[in-house]
């Protein structure tokens, strides 16, 4: 028996072979467009890319934790799933590493052990376990970016990395629209409504949009200013109930900006977006007036990161 341990990434001919049909099938999910770097990727890059040894090992977790994942019984549609967020996560990679960016050398990527995988090893089974039973589809491109992103922000050590993946699978797909409204780069953010929903009778739409909306306020990725009730006078701090949502008056989190940037979530499709602006614009509410307070302390004590 061999004293060392065997390194992770063992060549196994065959798990690129299968990488490769994973990524193909996955274009059916995300566009035929998808999965165009995995070749370059498993292939290795040469040297005058920049990032190219980084960029090899990179390469060389996708085709072990794929190939390891496509030996498993996985029904069609949770392959093509697999396949594409692989597929996106490579694209992204190798357009990152195209326009110059270095990917982190602070550990990340290195390889790891057999009785200890490397962090971009186990974050990628994680995101490859989440994306193969999302029924959501449309998510799975963002889980690839965010993927993609981790693996070049070394802000984001492996505990988080692992905390982010979970979180992105919490989220519904209209949250992330969500996320992608409340964008400081949105110009749609100014023109929403000023009012709550005390007193009255919102369509299911909106009552769907505002438990979402109240939902990612408690996991605390949105944040709500104060307002008074024009009616009462009444001063309503961060909502206790959906009705007291003001949807003038939410904005990203520090948690909720990091997540927006490293999900990319500014390519989701306006029309998505377009959307839910249209359902918290509708005249269902009860106007509301500034008393000028700010935004919850508790999120206002919060360092926010260079992100969006």
């Amino acid at each position: 028996m061999c004293s060392e341990a065997r390194k992770e990434g063992s060549e196994k001919p065959e798990d690129r072979e299968l990488v490769l049909r994973l990524v193909d099938g996955g274009a059916s999910v995300v566009g035929a467009a998808s999965g165009t770097g995995i070749g370059a990727l498993l292939a290795g890059l040469p040297g005058a890319v920049a990032g190219s040894a980084l960029g090899a090992a990179i390469g060389e977790i996708l085709r072990e934790v794929g190939g390891d994942v496509a030996r498993r019984l996985l029904a069609p549609r949770e392959q093509q799933r697999i396949g594409a967020v692989i597929g996106v996560a490579a694209d992204r990679v190798l357009q990152r590493l195209s326009d110059g960016e270095q990917p982190r050398a602070d550990g990340f990527i290195a390889k790891g052990t057999l009785s200890s995988r490397s962090a971009a090893a186990e974050t990628l089974e994680g995101a490859i376990l989440v994306a193969r039973s999302e029924h959501e589809e449309r998510k799975i491109e963002f889980l690839g970016r965010l993927y993609a992103s981790l693996l070049f922000d070394a802000s984001v050590d492996r505990a988080q990395a692992n905390r982010l993946v979970r979180l992105a699978e919490s989220l519904s797909y209209s949250q992330l629209c969500a996320l992608a409204l409340y964008s400081p780069r949105r110009a749609l953010i100014s023109e929403l409504p000023d009012k709550s929903y005390i007193g009255a009778l919102p369509t299911p739409d909106v009552v769907s949009a505002l438990a979402e909306l109240y939902e990612l306020m408690d996991k605390r990725l949105l944040q709500h200013s104060s307002m008074v009730l024009s009616s009462g006078n009444t001063a309503l701090g961060p909502p206790k109930v959906f009705q007291e949502i003001s949807p003038s008056r939410i904005s990203l989190s520090a948690t909720g900006m990091q997540s927006h940037y490293l999900m990319e979530l500014e390519h989701i499709p306006d029309t998505d977006v377009e959307r839910l602006f249209n359902i918290l614009s509708l005249d269902c509410g009860v106007e509301g007036e500034s008393d000028g307070l700010a935004v919850d302390s508790t999120d206002q004590q919060r360092e926010e990161p260079p992100y969006g």
